[in-house]
């Protein structure tokens, strides 16, 4: 869970892949996915 800071809404995201360089969430009401690498 999330708070957007400016409008207080919630959001919920799933973490569907966690490695050390590498992140896979997924934005539940919509099932849009969010991919993070770390660059270091």
């Amino acid at each position: 869970m999330r708070m957007d800071e400016e409008s207080g809404d919630q959001l919920c995201y799933s973490i569907e892949e966690l490695e050390p360089f590498y992140m896979l969430l997924m934005y539940l009401p919509r099932a849009n996915f969010h991919e993070y690498r770390k660059l270091d």
